[in-house]
């Protein structure tokens, strides 16, 4: 069977749209394998996966986590001009204390929501290599780039913190 004819290539089986000499076909994708890769990770990944916190702005540095030998704390955003640019940064910072006898992995995720719920900000942080040593406590800060006022017409903030623990 030829599939030269390109406007009757949907009425033949086995012809797709953009096969033939020199170009290339159309893969399908299966999303249904996506759906079991949470499977397949390690259950010690995800053994520590605190749900999404959101607090009004004024409430959100009050929050801490106390987990077994765990300290998540300080948690601060501010939004000031970046040291070299010139240009508006949020940075968002907290502290770790890591009581338990054994390394660990941590991450932080933070949302500013606007009054009518649209997010403002987004901005992500965690220590070198996502890494705490046993016995040990951290500070951890990032910033990223804003539009000058971000901070402030976020109406709420939201944290939620993951890793191995």
């Amino acid at each position: 069977m030829s599939c030269g004819d390109r406007a009757a290539n949907a009425a033949r089986p086995g012809c797709h749209l953009g096969s033939g000499p020199g170009r290339h076909k159309r893969r399908n994708v299966s999303f249904g394998l996506l759906a079991l890769l949470p499977f397949a990770l390690p259950d010690k990944a995800a053994a520590f996966d605190h749900a999404w916190h959101c607090f009004p702005r004024a409430e959100f540095e009050k929050f801490e986590v106390h987990e077994d030998k765990l300290i998540l704390d300080y948690l601060l955003v501010r939004e000031e001009k970046g040291t070299l640019s010139g240009l508006p940064v949020v940075t968002f910072s907290f502290s770790i204390v890591n009581k338990q006898d054994r390394n660990i992995h941590i991450d932080a995720q933070l949302v500013g929501l606007a009054a009518d719920g649209s997010p403002v900000l987004s901005i992500s942080a965690s220590p070198p290599s996502s890494l705490v040593a046993s016995q040990a406590s951290r500070s951890v800060a990032n910033s990223v780039y804003t539009a000058a006022g971000q901070l402030n017409r976020a109406a709420k903030l939201c944290v939620s913190f993951g890793g191995d623990f």
